[in-house]
């Protein structure tokens, strides 16, 4: 016990000494007095775009050019690539062939003449492809490169430092709103993301805009989703009735190519037909909901009144978490700390992905612990007792996040998400404390690991794409789960844990 105490002081330390001694770090270049002045030397630079399409109007800019003397009268020289020049220091161009073009920018200050030069490429179409496959970077970077030589433009937006669907949702959410220009502008969009995280950052981002000025409409374009399996049209339906596109394509990888080539819809279908491709199209015609599907309805309404998707999903989710924990509790025999500790950590691990939420849990129940020893010997009433350990938690899950951003574990963004679930475990500080108190040290450990092991087994069975998609496409099943709950209710025979425990005495029982 002397030991764990030491263990946890000296963490306890460590933790203080890191946020005392963070500003220090926080300065990657320190700053330093000096009279030092920056040398201004004479340079041209090109303000643009990167791509535009055919036929559509580009601006270039060299006013950000620098001479030391800024009284001097420059004179600007554009050749754009294309055969057309111009003179000044912002034109406009309008190319009328598709590739890469090198822009030259001459400057001359009267004396001397400096040179610069960018490439833009003209493209006929712009995809915006919507991932979070952090894994397949190489793989995107192939699809980029293949389009790109079909004088097609493909914009990625990424998640790749999100840990789960719910975080990746929220992250592609931030991205598509910051991309409206481009979401505007596009021809067709591809999704590749686990689960439903891009449909449903799309739908979140074109619900936002519904009362716009201007927004978004995606009823002439096409959106292919990528997946392994291409018969999930049920829980697509959902987003298309929000998205109202002309049609969504569930298919699998290889199908990025023809849908790059297609000039059309209708020339992507056929050629999905043509070459055997395995795919499902959901349309105005799929997945109408009947009428056992009442539940449905609502579901419905919900998602095209602006709730995002994921929210909903987790309203679903909680009564089959309670469900789970009912379920060890009755029938396998694992005790826990009630029933809403156990549903508040699976949910706090489904936003946070399981490695940060145990990591949580970790720093919560070692923090605790170690302040209740220390602040035993104050004689404290427990409120405020509660509330130093409290301190204590929250100073722990600081610098947590200092140590996270500085190593790169995590971004500020994905934590600036998961900020939230990570406070709401810290308030489980109190459950744990409670339970050294009343049971013991020993007991309370294994009623905190037996909690963790009911949680992380709800955590597997809730993050299964495939019950996700039918809780969504299928909520009616609620009325199934109070059923069940009942029968759980009125369970009265042995538990798992029991016949195990006592197998021997059963056995001389059976033999009598």
């Amino acid at each position: 016990m002397k030991f764990l105490l030491k263990s946890i002081l000296t963490f306890v330390l460590a933790i203080s000494m890191i946020i005392c001694i963070n500003p220090v770090f926080a300065q990657d270049n320190p700053v330093f007095s000096t009279n030092d002045t920056e040398t201004i030397v004479f340079q041209p630079f090109i303000t643009s775009q990167d791509s535009v399409e055919l036929g559509k109007n580009i601006i270039f800019d060299a006013s950000k050019t620098t001479h030391p003397d800024v009284n001097k009268e420059l004179t600007f020289t554009w050749d754009f690539g294309d055969g057309n020049k111009d003179e000044g220091v912002e034109v406009v161009n309008n190319y009328t062939s598709l590739g890469v073009k090198t822009v030259k920018l001459k400057v001359f200050d009267g004396e001397s003449t400096k040179e610069i030069q960018k490439e833009v490429f003209v493209y006929k179409k712009i995809i915006i492809f919507i991932t979070d496959k952090a894994g397949s970077k190489d793989r995107i970077e192939g699809f980029k490169n293949y389009a790109r030589e079909k004088d097609i433009n493909i914009i990625v937006i990424e998640s790749y430092a999100s840990v789960t669907d719910f975080i990746s949702e929220e992250m592609l959410k931030s991205k598509l709103t910051e991309a409206l220009d481009n979401l505007r502008k596009i021809d067709q969009i591809v999704i590749w993301t686990d689960g439903n995280a891009g449909l449903n950052a799309l739908a979140g981002v074109k619900q936002q805009q519904s009362q716009s000025e201007t927004p978004l409409n995606f009823e002439n374009k096409t959106i292919l989703v990528l997946q392994e399996d291409s018969k999930s049209a049920s829980q697509v339906f959902h987003r298309y009735d929000l998205l109202k596109p002309l049609g969504i394509v569930i298919a699998k990888e290889a199908a990025i190519y023809p849908f790059i080539d297609s000039e059309n819809f209708k020339g992507f279908i056929d050629r999905m037909k043509n070459e055997g491709y395995v795919y499902t199209l959901v349309d105005a015609e799929t997945g109408k909901l009947q009428i056992w599907n009442f539940v449905s309805y609502f579901v419905n309404y919900l998602i095209d009144s602006g709730i995002p998707a994921n929210t909903v999903i987790l309203i679903l989710m909680l009564p089959a978490i309670a469900m789970i924990v009912a379920f060890m509790k009755q029938v396998i025999g694992i005790t826990t700390f009630g029933i809403y500790t156990p549903t508040i950590i699976t949910l706090s691990f489904w936003i946070l992905g399981l490695k940060l939420g145990l990591l949580t849990i970790l720093i919560i129940f070692l923090v605790g612990t170690g302040s209740r020893y220390i602040l035993k010997k104050f004689r404290l009433l427990y409120i405020p007792k509660m509330a130093i350990v409290l301190t204590m938690v929250a100073i722990a899950i600081f610098a947590m996040l200092i140590i996270s951003l500085k190593f790169n574990l995590f971004d500020a963004q994905f934590f600036s998400l998961s900020i939230f679930p990570m406070l709401i475990l810290s308030t489980l500080t109190e459950k744990f404390v409670n339970a050294q108190s009343e049971e013991g040290f020993k007991k309370a450990i294994v009623l905190t690991f037996a909690t963790l092991f009911v949680s992380t087994i709800a955590f597997f069975i809730i993050t299964e794409e495939v019950v996700q998609s039918f809780m969504l496409s299928y909520p009616e099943i609620i009325i199934f789960i109070i059923v069940i709950d009942i029968f759980l209710g009125k369970w009265t025979g042995l538990r798992l844990v029991e016949r195990i425990r006592f197998r021997e005495v059963l056995r001389h029982v059976d033999e009598e």
